[in-house]
């Protein structure tokens, strides 16, 4: 990726290879996005090198590819940001469920404990 910026910035008076380079790195970020499932950062430079794209170069005849790549993109990062979310939501169970067992044992130690101290009849 860092190639294609290099050369993006390096032939940016020669915007066939200019426009090529910007687009094959939009591409590049894109297909890292899509192996991230909880990193959405490589998404986040896909769609910038995308909108770049697609301002520097309006007629290119890949912008319809653009602006399909960053609809998909942002529909990933709603798709990663749900799995975050499901995955805290978890933890959060988790967690509450381990306070309330840990209470639980407790509460059991302290009644257990009273038994032990209490006369026999």
């Amino acid at each position: 990726m860092k190639a294609y910026a290099t050369a993006a910035d390096r032939y940016y008076n020669q915007p066939t290879i200019a426009a090529d380079a910007l687009f094959r790195e939009g591409l590049s970020y894109a297909r890292q996005a899509a192996k991230a499932e909880y990193d959405q950062s490589t998404a986040v430079q896909a769609i910038e090198r995308f909108t770049d794209f697609i301002t520097l170069y309006p007629n290119d005849r890949r912008v319809p590819r653009a602006e399909k790549a960053i609809a998909w993109l942002k529909t990933e990062q709603v798709r990663g940001n749900f799995e975050i979310a499901q995955f805290y939501q978890k933890e959060q169970e988790v967690e509450r469920r381990a306070g309330l067992l840990q209470r639980s044992v407790a509460t059991g130690s302290q009644l257990a404990l009273r038994r032990v101290r209490a006369p026999a009849h």
